[in-house]
């Protein structure tokens, strides 16, 4: 079992998972729902996020774990927030999830275009009986994320469900995150309590430990470099020739640009 928490809105990763096959779970359940006429969907009501029984890989199985705490693309919330929708594609096809929320997306054109009105953050449906729903976008963004200053999609639960699993490891990898999200701050702070626990950094340009977390300086190492480089880690030998020239051409465009960058501010 591999536990990801992401924090980005896109479905990248659920496409490369489909075309490798690697086998995933977003805590989401397959069954039957009354929105199955719009589009392939998993389901979660908001019960089962509250008490944490998200439908995810334990230690014992094989899998990917992957879990969206900034809502994504493909995840609704319906029935006012009482239920929640994640598309689904049928992986046959590089895009097949992408190939589902254009589905929802069109009902929700069309419904639009036939009624002449429109609404912020929110798509209409009909639902398999008929009826008109609202189904609202999840993505969350700005300064105040889980702070209860506004109202959002994603439940503040999902933040307690990744600490709860923060404490199953005590190896954290880091890949693409400013530490700019006080929410995922605080909860590394607390992690790093014990100091048998270690963060593993990756970025191309960082240099020091982050801001707010020297009294952990200790427990954390940087690696300059990406995802394609902590993916190297495991095995780099059927890499091709030609795709080193390109990871090594992209990395000497990456300093120079960092390069004029730094320059400009001086």
């Amino acid at each position: 079992m591999f536990n990801i928490f992401s924090l980005n809105h896109d479905i990248v990763f659920e496409e490369i998972l489909d075309y490798y096959k690697i086998p995933y779970k977003d805590g989401f359940y397959k069954r039957n729902s009354n929105y199955s006429n719009v589009a392939n969907f998993k389901v979660i009501t908001s019960d089962q996020l509250e008490a944490g029984h998200l439908d995810v890989f334990n230690e014992r199985e094989n899998g990917i774990n992957l879990i969206k705490l900034h809502g994504s693309l493909d995840v609704f919330a319906a029935e006012n927030k009482g239920l929640f929708l994640k598309v689904y594609g049928d992986a046959k096809y590089v895009g097949s999830n992408y190939a589902e929320i254009r589905k929802v997306e069109s009902r929700n054109f069309e419904i639009s275009q036939r009624d002449g009105i429109r609404a912020t953050n929110e798509l209409y449906v009909h639902d398999s009986l008929g009826e008109l729903q609202f189904l609202r976008r999840s993505l969350l963004s700005g300064a105040h994320k889980f702070q209860d200053k506004f109202d959002q999609i994603i439940p503040i639960s999902l933040l307690s469900f990744f600490k709860k699993q923060l404490l199953n490891t005590s190896y954290l990898t880091v890949i693409g995150y400013s530490f700019g999200d006080s929410h995922i701050n605080e909860a590394l702070k607390e992690w790093l309590i014990d100091e048998s626990r270690t963060v593993e950094i990756y970025d191309p340009f960082i240099t020091s430990i982050p801001e707010g977390f020297e009294a952990h300086s200790k427990q954390f190492k940087i690696v300059n470099g990406g995802l394609t480089d902590y993916f190297m880690t495991f095995d780099s030998s059927l890499e091709s020739w030609a795709n080193q020239s390109k990871r090594e051409m992209f990395k000497t465009l990456r300093d120079n640009l960092q390069e004029r960058r730094l320059n400009k501010k001086t």
